[in-house]
């Protein structure tokens, strides 16, 4: 994927897959260049928790909430990944190797307490290819602007809009300008976006059921592609613009895009129709986020990319088919987004509550 097609494949814990520090180490060895870690839990991927279960009685016996062990065991588990992707980060200067790692906080909560975690994180785990992941959506477009303006390396999660796309570009871009103007390197910040095709397409094709004739047929399968399309326009606009050339011209890098999935990540058709996307709208380096059981697919079939490249005009007009067919995709983009930051804080009281059921039992 990274030699041929010219974009960096990431492994994306999604819940569910436990994996084994060894086959993490194969997977490495045989070219996933980037990882996200999951969210913390007993037993979850990034083995923090499974691997050192002794660490979490000592921490809540030395005095800490089950909140706070939960925190400290996330970042053991964040540096242990980072020092193994440090290889892939020193070979490719600076340019793969990163770790994305989520905030354990409510995404619903205020901007100005999620900088405040994101510049913890970076502070605790202190490895320069760790990325502090934050929804973009509420008032996460704000903190990843203030975030940015910290110096904190940033992945901008769950975008499903185009318009969303470009309220994350801005905060990026106003974060590096405030960062130089407070004397700080931007060339020391790395930025990520990452666009959930993968929901796009899986909710578009619910929608759309069994039908096969007519136009929504003729589309089916098409959607994110075309909604890759035009944020791959957005983003040669945006880094091609005079103002982004000054920042450029200190040391700054855009922000790269990573196709994602939701929870259950991407299939290995969607990773086989999203290939060509970026490539064939001129896009550099976008990363794509892939479940191991997606990985162990691609190893075990013939690897043959099949994305149709659609033209900038080509794209609008199949979200104008679907659009007349009652799929309005903003519309999707907003409930899906709405969907993702309920999940997220459903997801993190329930990791909470866990944890706190765990130290009751100490």
């Amino acid at each position: 994927m990274h030699v041929e097609f010219g974009v960096s494949p990431w492994l994306d814990q999604v819940p569910g897959e436990n994996i084994a520090q060894d086959a993490l180490d194969r997977l490495v060895a045989a070219g996933i260049r980037g990882l996200r870690v999951g969210r913390p839990g007993f037993g979850r991927a990034d083995g923090s928790e499974a691997s050192h279960p002794d660490r979490f009685w000592d921490l809540v016996a030395s005095g800490c909430t089950a909140l706070q062990a939960r925190e400290r065991l996330l970042t053991i588990g964040a540096q242990a990944a980072c020092d193994m992707f440090g290889s892939v980060y020193r070979m490719s200067q600076g340019a793969d190797g990163f770790v994305s790692t989520p905030l354990g906080i409510d995404p619903t909560r205020r901007a100005d307490g999620t900088v405040t975690a994101a510049c913890q994180v970076h502070l605790e785990v202190d490895r320069p290819n760790v990325i502090v992941a934050i929804p973009a959506a509420g008032s996460g477009v704000r903190a990843l602007r203030e975030a940015v303006a910290a110096g904190c390396n940033v992945e901008a999660a769950a975008i499903f809009s185009i318009a969303r796309y470009e309220q994350v570009l801005e905060a990026y871009q106003v974060g590096l300008e405030a960062l130089v103007h407070r004397g700080g390197d931007p060339a020391t910040v790395h930025g990520f976006a990452s666009f959930d095709l993968g929901s796009i397409d899986a909710e578009v094709e619910q929608r759309i059921g069994a039908s096969t004739g007519g136009r929504l047929g003729e589309v089916r399968g098409l959607a994110a592609v075309a909604q890759a399309m035009l944020v791959c326009e957005v983003f040669k606009q945006h880094f091609s613009s005079d103002r982004w050339k000054r920042l450029s011209r200190l040391g700054a890098t855009p922000q790269r895009l990573i196709w994602a999935g939701a929870d259950v990540g991407l299939t290995p058709d969607q990773v086989q129709r999203y290939l060509y996307v970026a490539r064939a709208a001129g896009v550099p380096d976008p990363a794509m986020m892939m479940p191991a059981s997606t990985i162990t697919s691609l190893d075990n079939a013939a690897f043959a990319p099949t994305t149709p490249t659609l033209t900038h005009n080509e794209a609008l007009q199949v979200l104008g088919t679907l659009h007349d067919g009652g799929l309005d995709i903003e519309d999707i983009s907003a409930i899906l987004e709405a969907r993702s930051t309920t999940r997220s804080a459903v997801s993190l009281a329930d990791a909470s509550d866990q944890f706190s059921r765990w130290a009751e039992r100490s």
